[in-house]
């Protein structure tokens, strides 16, 4: 009897720490250290951090209640953003040089929601980058031309903006919807 109450107050406690969710990956060329931090309401916060082995291999963990959206970087401004249900352990494999562009995961539905969506809007990025290009390498640009790379700017932009507005809708019962 006298051993029950503090197997309860154990149990209690350990539950009241949330699930443990797990990133494990590997970071070709990678050295240093590589950093798991909480994006939450009132700004980001460091949860764990990691030495990257010779083979390039990290484990960051935590333990949450509900779904979170974390930043994963490498201490620089490039980050990796995803999104872990309690209890999902996922996979991340990226190379150093393409850190936050060039990343696989798997073992989190959500995380895979959020590279696609970034994906999509790093490719607008990039056309609407060429067009700008173009228009800066010819500054004595005529009327018809300068109209031509506004509509396809025009163009970009709707497609874009229709890609966002499908993906909330379709995953409108997401939190990454949020993100969108």
């Amino acid at each position: 009897k006298h051993l029950l109450w503090p197997i309860t107050l154990l149990l209690l406690a350990s539950c009241s720490r949330g699930e443990k969710i797990e990133v494990r990956g590997k970071i070709q060329n990678g050295s240093g250290m590589v950093y798991l931090d909480r994006q939450e309401l009132a700004g980001v916060h460091p949860v764990d951090s990691s030495k990257i082995k010779e083979d390039g291999s990290f484990i960051l963990k935590d333990r949450i209640h509900l779904p979170t959206f974390y930043n994963l970087h490498l201490g620089d401004q490039k980050i990796i953003p995803i999104l872990i249900q309690p209890g999902e352990s996922a996979g991340l494999t990226t190379s150093a040089d393409a850190f936050s562009s060039a990343y696989e995961i798997s073992g989190s539905p959500e995380s895979l929601l959020i590279r696609d969506l970034n994906r999509k809007l790093a490719a607008t990025d990039r056309s609407l980058d060429s067009l700008r290009a173009i228009l800066n390498m010819n500054p004595g640009i005529g009327d018809e031309d300068l109209a031509e790379i506004q509509s396809a700017s025009e163009k970009i932009i709707e497609s874009q903006r229709r890609y966002s507005i499908r993906f909330v809708i379709e995953n409108m019962h997401s939190l990454v919807s949020i993100y969108a």
